[in-house]
């Protein structure tokens, strides 16, 4: 129960904001099908990693993967707490960073971006500090930030980082299972005088707080996504940020203020109505799930029944759960929302250019988690049948 209090308001804070804005009013790109089919190269340009061999090529849990302007590779290691680049034939050139407090050092690396200017920054929330590197490798600037772990970083074409917040909220509604909505925090790094910006917050993604009660006293709390519904998606576009907010289809642009300058309507984006088909699906999922991982069957599905419980009524499918930005070319990555029990298959991205128009649809192939995508390349992460990581590069074709 510690930081209830905190979380009480951020709660409470969560259930009184604005609606977010209606176009009306507001200038809007409307796109419209069809759209140019692009396609990624059949095999990777570039593939890192080893299941033995040299240390510096096996990779855990990476928490980076991204290309710089030369072609080299840079990757954040979480196993080793590492940051390694690699040249553009992917062998490796130099590391930094590693395990502790030091300047440099790293403890829980949650979120990495890399810059126009070849540059990584990265935000460790044990050593609750934002540290960046320079394209050789050499330490540049740090920055005390106390974040929630739910965060991401986005970068920007001017060197500032987008951070964007999730602020967990609580709801002691008095069952087992209720109903809450987080809120976004999103901040600009800036000057050092004034070294973070607070541009707005946003309705976050839809949630429930599970409780464990004793005596019929609070004495544990989980917060949970609800199933079907996403956060509230931001990115960084050429005008200040884009986001896609969580229950929304179109694509909302702000400037620097905070303020909605222009908007983006696809005509073709239906949000599916949460059927009863979804719901049994969802359920076999989770208990399918926790056979694979032989754990106890009948939890995982209370546990299902119990979220799909408190999903307001009408509730309908997010059409969308990812965003991925390019702050060189200014284009704007969207997913398609994944079903859970889709995971490993392909995934289908629509790509914005700066305005917000469609400019294409990519499928990525199944099993590549996407990091980084620029204006001919994807780079990101795929595994092998034994779990090995590696990152791969792949050729963006069609998208001229």
């Amino acid at each position: 129960m510690k930081g209830l209090g905190v979380l009480l308001i951020l709660g409470m804070f969560a259930c009184d904001r604005a609606d977010p804005p209606e176009a009306s009013g507001i200038p809007t790109t409307t796109s419209s099908p069809p759209y140019p089919e692009w396609s990624l190269s059949s095999e990777p340009d570039v593939r890192i990693g080893a299941v033995d061999g040299p240390p510096e090529y096996q990779l855990t849990r990476i928490g980076l993967a991204g290309r710089l302007t030369d072609g080299r590779i840079v990757v954040f290691d979480n196993g080793s707490s590492e940051l390694r680049w690699f040249g553009p034939d992917g062998g490796f050139q130099a590391r930094a960073g590693g395990p502790g407090e030091g300047p440099g050092e790293f403890r829980s690396v949650v979120s990495a971006a890399v810059t126009p200017q070849d540059s990584v920054v990265l935000y460790d929330f044990r050593n609750q500090r934002l540290t960046w590197h320079g394209p050789d490798g050499v330490l540049g600037r740090t920055l005390r930030a106390e974040l929630h772990p739910s965060m991401r970083l986005v970068s920007r074409q001017d060197e500032r980082i987008v951070i964007a917040e999730e602020r967990p909220a609580l709801n002691l509604g008095g069952a087992e299972y209720n109903y809450a909505r987080d809120s976004v925090l999103i901040m600009l790094t800036g000057s050092t005088t004034q070294p973070l910006d607070t541009l707005v917050h946003r309705a976050g993604r839809e949630a429930a707080t599970w409780v464990e009660y004793a005596d019929g006293r609070p004495i544990g709390t989980r917060q949970l996504g609800l199933p079907f519904s996403h956060p509230t998606l931001v990115g960084a576009a050429a005008e200040g940020i884009v986001l896609l907010e969580s229950g929304r289809s179109e694509l909302a642009f702000l400037d620097d203020e905070g303020q909605v300058v222009r908007m983006a309507h696809r005509t073709d984006v239906d949000s599916p109505a949460l059927s009863a088909v979804l719901r049994q699906e969802y359920v076999r999922n989770a208990v399918q799930s926790a056979r694979e991982r032989d754990v106890p069957e009948q939890p995982a599905r209370a546990a299902a029944e119990g979220l799909l419980a408190v999903i307001p009524e009408g509730h309908r499918v997010s059409p969308f759960d990812r965003m991925l930005t390019d702050p060189v070319s200014g284009r704007i990555w969207v997913r398609d929302y994944l079903f859970d029990w889709n995971a490993g298959g392909a995934q289908y991205w629509t790509v914005h250019d700066s305005l917000g128009h469609v400019l294409g649809r990519v499928a990525t192939p199944p099993g590549l988690e996407v990091m980084q995508v620029g204006s001919d390349f994807v780079v990101g992460v795929e595994r092998d049948q034994l779990g090995v990581e590696y990152v791969v590069a792949y050729s963006l074709e069609g998208s001229d």
